[in-house]
């Protein structure tokens, strides 16, 4: 038995590992969906679904004997399209957080803009995420299987000269909008939404007049826009997540989200991206929900009562302190990955730094150095571990050539092993003890809202974004580069104990492997810089630990890091 064979194979292990779980991560995830249960009878064909959004429903009493209590329901079809919500009238509620109107032809919210998020970097246009192809906008409302999306609302309350106010200023105290519409004669629904001033989350509240004939209960139907073929889905994925009636937590990427139908219980209901989401809440716990994907369309519904139905909604960023406000669990949309409990506490240093420098490169940075600083114990035992396992490579080949029956060799090994005080996992331990660290890092730089449009230096406008220096036209992917060209130099500079031509090979061609991986698959520049910066300050503790003149590894960090830094607040200033 090769006495390297642990410590080689752990350490390929590892490198192999990272480089699965981050491409894994990236491009084919598909997180388990145990409680969701695909079905054809959620509804009775697509087609219908889309006459369901399509149709106003006019009711005719039925049931002589319980006219007084319910209705049934006849559907009346009217082709509606898009422009007709954007040019029926309308009234626009501001706070200090957003900007968002309402349609009174059923009732639907048609834009929703944020006060403090633009649409692209270095823009001043603010984001809307009620995205403008969509087929049906949301808070549509059904019973008995048709909605109100043809119902027109009136505005109660408001009135001034027979117009009601279009323009509405929230005050310190909640607002108030009390939709109504009439289904017939005398059945109406109400419609009540109320904005707060500074919150995301605003509450809808449905009043039926009568119950439905069959018993149906109300439900709102939340509506949205994806595009798989997004380049940037590649980082930035949109995810339809569930919390179900026993809080557990179920993720499914659009990717694998096409053209289905799912029927579910859900606490709540999430569709969103790494920043920004629209969450449906049912108020009630939990009910069932049906969810259909169509034609990059997706709509999801959740059930109220008979003739009441409470819910809330949140749309806006996935912010920490705007989420955990909220008071439902909502926070648990930001998906930080099994390293969770590093990640978060990562983002919270990390705005921590930003507050006081200003940058969050820099942020990034400092941090980095930090970092490092703190893993340098680690690091110190790995590398000597490897130096000290280089050393008695001679006495190991001597012992191939001399001794054949592999059980004989083995405890020959590990006999050389205690003469010379080697640890042969002491090399690998130590780096599986920093690999959370690693996935916590990357997570918390993926998924960080406060690095979206987050300028650093130069042509580094974005950091939540892939970075491209713009050279006649082409972009240059520079940073990356510089990554892969330090991850080089840094393998060059490990000790190895590998004594094979083949095996050595393989090493040095990984960190060629991991550049490609980079610069096919392009990760933010936020990810980026930290790998920078974290590899250059390794070569440094690399070449200090091997060095056998007197240099404090601690002391070469810092200075190293004092002149990266440097570097970086220097051309903040460019």
């Amino acid at each position: 038995m090769d006495g390297q064979a642990p410590d080689r194979r752990i350490a390929v292990a590892i490198f192999l590992s990272i480089a699965v779980v981050l491409i894994y991560t990236e491009l084919f995830v598909k997180p388990k969906l145990a409680p969701i249960n695909q079905t054809s009878s959620l509804e009775n064909s697509a087609s219908q679904t889309n006459a369901e959004a399509k149709t106003a429903p006019a009711f005719k009493e039925s049931q002589k004997n319980n006219k007084a209590q319910t209705f049934a329901a006849v559907p009346e079809t009217k082709n509606l399209t898009n422009s007709d919500y954007l040019n029926a009238p309308s009234v626009q509620v501001n706070t200090n957080k957003y900007h968002t109107k309402i349609s009174l032809l059923g009732g639907r919210l048609i834009s929703f803009t944020l006060n403090d998020y633009k649409k692209e970097v270095n823009s001043d246009e603010p984001l809307n995420l009620i995205n403008s192809n969509l087929n049906d906008f949301p808070l549509g409302v059904s019973v008995t299987g048709f909605n109100d999306s043809a119902v027109e609302y009136k505005l109660l309350g408001l009135v001034s000269n027979n117009n009601f106010d279009k323009n509405i200023t929230v005050s310190d105290k909640p607002l108030k909008l009390e939709l109504e519409g009439s289904l017939t004669e005398d059945v109406s629904l109400k419609k009540i939404l109320t904005f707060s001033n500074n919150s995301y989350l605003f509450d809808v509240d449905l009043v039926l007049s009568k119950v439905s004939a069959d018993g149906s209960p109300l439900k709102l139907e939340w509506s949205d826009y994806f595009d798989p073929k997004e380049k940037a889905s590649r980082y930035n994925p949109k995810l339809l997540t569930n919390l179900d009636m026993d809080s557990s937590l179920d993720r499914l990427p659009t990717t694998k989200f096409e053209d289905k139908k799912l029927k579910l219980n859900s606490k709540w209901l999430a569709f969103g991206d790494n920043y920004f989401t629209s969450i449906l809440i049912n108020k009630n716990n939990s009910s069932p929900s049906n969810v259909i994907s169509k034609d990059m369309h997706v709509s999801y519904k959740l059930e109220g009562k008979q003739d009441v139905a409470n819910f809330s909604v949140y749309l806006g960023p996935k912010n920490n302190a705007d989420l955990e406000a909220t008071g439902y669990s909502i926070l648990k949309t930001i998906d930080l990955g099994w390293f969770s409990f590093i990640g978060q506490p990562i983002l919270s240093c990390l705005k921590v730094l930003n507050n006081f420098l200003g940058n969050y490169g820099l942020a990034i940075i400092l941090f980095t150095i930090l970092l490092r600083l703190a893993l340098l114990p680690l690091t110190k035992i790995t590398l000597n571990s490897m130096k000290n396992m280089q050393k008695i490579q001679p006495e190991m080949a001597a012992l191939k050539e001399r001794i054949e029956d592999p059980k004989q060799l083995q405890q020959e090994m590990f006999g050389l092993y205690k003469k010379h005080g080697v640890n042969p996992l002491g090399g690998c331990l130590p780096m599986l003890i920093q690999i959370p660290v690693l996935f916590g890092v990357f997570t918390a730089l993926r998924s960080s809202i406060d690095l979206r449009h987050t300028p650093f230096a130069l042509w580094i406008q974005d950091m939540s974004a892939p970075e491209a220096l713009d050279i006649f036209g082409y972009g240059f992917p520079l940073m990356a580069l510089l990554m892969g060209m330090s991850m080089i130099a840094q393998q060059l500079l490990t000790p190895t104990a590998v004594s094979d031509p083949a095996q050595k090979k393989m090493m040095y061609i990984m960190p060629f492997a991991f550049t490609a991986m980079f610069l096919i698959f392009p990760f933010p520049a936020g990810l980026t810089l930290y790998w920078l910066v974290s590899n250059l300050l390794s070569i440094i503790q690399n070449i200090t630990i091997k060095s056998e003149k007197d240099v404090s590894p601690l002391l070469a960090t810092i200075v190293a890091g004092v002149v990266v830094y440097g570097f970086g607040w220097g051309i903040t200033l460019i």
